[in-house]
C-alpha cells in the first residue's frame, strides 16, 4: 500500500491535522453510524467505546445519525442521545436448537436489510455509513455504493476468521474468511485500531483496488479520567495509607486474563508485604470464580472484589492505586484497550503485557512491558515498580503525556476528517 493510499492521524500533529479538516471542509459530511453494541445499558467496553465515539460525533457532526438494533423497547444508554432503534429479532436463540454462528450471522442480516430500508426512505441521504459490524458491512458495503453512490466506511475491530464463534467448523470457518476478504474488498474505506493490524487489513484487500486505511485508536474521556489525589481517594475507599495497591479494572473479567493477575500478585504478595490487590467489576458469575481462585491461592484478606462501580466512581479506584494491571487483552494486533488510555490519563504506573499495539500508545519509557501470559513475568513487572517508587512516577507521568492526544472529541474529529476523504473521493 502505498502512503497517499493510507492516511495516520494519531498523534497530537495528526489530530490538530484531522480537526483542521473538518474545520475547513464545508460542508461535513453527513454520516449515518451503524453499530451492534453487545449491551445497550453499557455494561461492555464495545458498548461504552461506542457510546462515547456517538456522543463526540453528534457534538461535532450536526448532521449525524446513529442507528442500534434493539429488542422491543428494552432501555437504552442510546436514547439520551437520539439514536433510531431498529426492531432485532432474536435469531441468535436458534443456537440453542442447533450451535451455528450462522444464527448471529442470520440476525445481522436482518439488521443490515433493515438499515437499508431506513436510508432509502431518509431525506436528505447520508454521504458516508460508518460501520462497526462486519455483517452490517458487508451487506451494506455491496449494495449502498452501487444503489445510492453511498460509501460505506468499515472500522474492523478484528478478522471475523480469528472470532471463536466463527471457529465452529470447516464450513463456518471458510464462511467467515469470506466475510473478511468480501468486505475489505467493497468497503469504501477501512479504520484500524491500530498500525499493527494494517499488515491483516493490508492482506485482504484486492491488490488491484486497494482501500484507504486510516488509524483511529480508541480514546478515553477527559472530563472523567485525570490526575487524582491518591490520599483523597485511599480514604474514600478506607484503603490503608502504608498500602502498596495493585488494582485493575474491567466491566467484565473474562478473557482479559484476570486469573492471571491473581497467580502474578500471590508471587509478589511474597516480595510485597503490604500490597493489596483491587479488582474492580465482573458479571456476578465472574466474581464468584475469581474469588475461589483467590481462596485456593490463600489470598483472602489481601484482595478486595468489588462490583461494578458507576462510570463517574471508577477513577477514585484507579487514583488510590501505586500500580495498574492489564493483565491480557482479548486480541493481539489490533488490541486498544480502554483500559490502556483510561489508566494512562490517570498519572499511574503500568504493568502490561509487551504487544506492539500497545507499544503505540505508550512508548518503553511510559509503561513496564512483560511477557504475555506469564504470570511470573508479571509479578516480577509488579515487584519493579512498587520497589522503584521515584522510576514508577516518572513512567507515570509520560504515560499521562502520551495519552493526551487521545480524546474522544479528537477521535471524533477523525472519524470526520476520514468520511470526508472517503466522500469527496466517491464523488470524483
Amino acid at each position: 500500500m502505498t502512503e497517499a493510499q493510507r492516511v495516520v492521524g494519531t498523534t497530537e500533529t495528526g489530530t490538530e491535522s484531522a480537526t483542521a479538516t473538518t474545520r475547513d471542509a464545508e460542508p461535513l459530511p453527513r454520516i449515518t453510524y451503524v453499530a451492534y453494541p453487545s449491551s445497550l445499558t453499557l455494561r461492555s467496553a464495545n458498548a461504552v467505546q461506542t457510546y462515547a465515539t456517538v456522543a463526540a460525533l453528534r457534538a461535532a457532526a450536526p448532521d449525524f445519525e446513529v442507528i442500534i438494533p434493539r429488542f422491543a423497547r428494552r432501555p437504552s444508554a442510546f436514547s439520551d442521545l437520539g439514536a433510531t432503534h431498529v426492531l432485532r429479532l432474536p435469531f441468535n436463540a436458534g443456537r440453542h436448537l442447533i450451535r451455528s454462528v450462522v444464527w448471529s450471522y442470520l440476525e445481522r442480516t436482518w439488521f443490515s436489510f433493515r438499515i437499508l430500508l431506513h436510508i432509502i426512505a431518509t431525506r436528505p441521504r447520508p454521504d458516508v455509513i460508518y460501520v462497526r459490524d462486519i455483517l452490517c458491512a458487508l451487506w451494506l458495503s455491496l449494495l449502498l455504493p452501487r444503489l445510492l453512490r453511498i460509501a460505506v466506511v468499515f472500522e474492523m475491530h478484528d478478522r471475523e476468521a480469528t472470532n471463536p464463534s466463527a471457529n465452529s467448523g470447516p464450513v463456518a470457518r471458510w464462511l467467515a474468511r469470506r466475510i473478511d476478504t468480501l468486505t475489505a474488498h467493497h468497503a469504501s474505506g477501512l479504520v484500524s485500531l491500530t498500525e499493527a493490524f494494517v499488515p491483516e487489513l493490508d492482506a485482504l484487500m484486492d491488490p488491484t483496488a486497494r482501500r484507504p486505511i486510516h488509524v483511529i485508536p480508541d480514546a478515553y474521556d477527559d472530563r472523567v479520567y485525570h490526575p487524582c489525589d491518591r490520599t483523597e481517594a485511599r480514604i474514600a475507599l478506607a484503603i490503608p495509607p502504608g498500602a502498596c495497591v495493585i488494582a485493575y479494572t474491567g466491566l467484565t473479567f473474562a478473557y482479559h486474563g484476570v486469573d492471571l493477575l491473581v497467580d502474578a500478585f500471590a508471587l509478589a504478595a511474597e516480595a510485597l508485604p503490604s500490597a493489596l490487590l483491587v479488582l474492580v467489576g465482573g458479571r456476578d458469575g465472574e466474581r464468584a470464580t475469581v474469588a475461589d481462585h483467590v481462596e485456593r491461592r490463600g489470598l483472602t484478606g489481601r484482595v478486595r472484589i468489588v462490583p461494578p462501580q458507576p462510570a463517574s466512581e471508577v477513577p477514585t479506584f484507579l487514583a488510590a492505586a501505586d500500580i495498574l494491571v492489564i493483565p491480557d487483552t482479548v486480541t493481539k494486533a489490533s488490541a486498544s484497550p480502554l483500559k490502556l488510555f483510561e489508566y494512562a490519563a490517570m498519572a499511574r504506573a503500568i504493568v502490561a503485557p509487551d504487544l506492539p499495539a500497545l507499544r503505540e500508545i505508550l512508548p518503553t519509557d511510559a509503561a513496564h512491558y512483560v511477557t504475555p501470559g506469564d504470570p511470573s513475568a508479571m509479578a516480577e513487572g509488579i515487584i519493579w515498580l512498587a520497589t522503584r517508587p521515584e522510576q514508577a512516577d516518572t513512567m507515570a507521568a509520560r504515560a499521562r503525556q502520551a495519552v493526551i492526544p487521545y480524546t474522544y472529541r479528537n477521535r471524533a474529529a477523525a472519524i470526520i476528517a476520514f468520511c470526508q476523504q472517503i466522500r469527496e473521493h466517491t464523488d470524483a
